[in-house]
């Protein structure tokens, strides 16, 4: 192997590892504390509240939207999908949702919900 080869082979696995530790951090990354300053709002009416694939989430989807809003651990601090269902489908809300990007989800189809306001109430907040 010539010098100049393995120089550029070097270069090359340098370069491997800061994007491979660059991209793990970014997973990595914790969810930030909500607040109104990281938040983006969102509104419609809810087509579906269901369990979510993590432990205790429960999931709520707006009609004509194809991002999954999700409270975490909801079920652990005594929300229930029945009594979110009943409360929530068919209704118009107002959603916050902290703003976070993640190369897990690119797209940022699946969205942390910090607050959930109907018209007259606030059903849910971290805020």
């Amino acid at each position: 192997m010539t010098n100049n080869s393995t120089k550029t082979r070097n270069i090359f696995l340098t370069i491997l590892s800061v994007s491979l530790i660059i991209f793990v951090l970014l997973v990595l990354r914790p969810l930030p504390k909500a607040s109104l300053n990281n938040c983006i709002k969102y509104s419609g009416e809810v087509s579906e509240v269901i369990k979510g694939e993590g432990k205790g989430d429960i999931v709520v989807t707006l009609k004509n939207s194809n991002t999954q809003f999700y409270i975490n651990r909801a079920i652990d601090n005594g929300y229930t999908v029945e009594a979110l269902h009943e409360k929530l489908t068919g209704k118009t809300i107002e959603i916050l949702a902290i703003s976070h990007w993640t190369p897990l989800d690119p797209a940022s189809k699946t969205k942390h919900i910090a607050e959930i306001r109907t018209a007259d109430q606030v059903i849910y907040t971290e805020l």
